[in-house]
């Protein structure tokens, strides 16, 4: 169960293109893509942004940088893969303070989502199903109240639609 009052741990933020092209500059869709998970993560407060060292994780989170307030997150940092557990202990870490965001290729989430979930969650899901998301996707951590285990929740509405389509329909609804 996800108590969506309180705020997330961290997200995950797919590069907004192939694994085969993280390392070259992203491309006008790829940055459009980057640009519209930005625009989501604006309406967060957000800590400090990790992301893997190629030069499209390293553009998104640019992009996530220069989306967000300033004055609410630390600069952009670079992880090596090495890292990984470190990155998921941090990601998860209570202590933190304002919710971070991973950027990575989608094996790289892959790989932090089986670590996340085998060093943090109570039991595997029955059908070992896994939160996927396509590129520029993301993925919210949140702690189950309950019973402190991660949960993770697959953020694919940026991908799904417009994000001013999204804003528009949130004003006409009054909230």
């Amino acid at each position: 169960m996800i108590d969506y009052t309180q705020p997330a741990l961290g997200y995950l933020l797919r590069i907004p293109c192939s694994d085969v092209a993280a390392d070259s500059p992203l491309d006008e869709p790829a940055r459009a893509r980057a640009e519209m998970a930005a625009e989501f993560l604006s309406f967060e407060r957000i800590g400090p942004i990790a992301a893997a060292d190629h030069p499209a994780a390293r553009e998104t989170a640019e992009c996530v940088r220069a989306a967000c307030s300033p004055g609410s997150m630390e600069e952009a940092i670079l992880y090596a893969t090495e890292d990984l557990q470190a990155v998921c202990s941090w990601l998860v870490d209570p202590l933190r303070g304002l919710p971070c965001v991973v950027v990575a290729t989608g094996c790289g989430i892959e790989t932090m989502l089986g670590s996340l979930l085998q060093t943090f969650a109570e039991a595997p899901s029955p059908q070992g199903e896994k939160e996927v998301v396509g590129p520029g996707g993301l993925i919210s951590l949140h702690r189950d109240p309950e019973t402190s285990a991660i949960v993770v929740r697959a953020r694919t509405m940026v991908l799904n639609f417009a994000f001013a389509d999204f804003v528009e329909a949130v004003n006409a609804s009054g909230m």
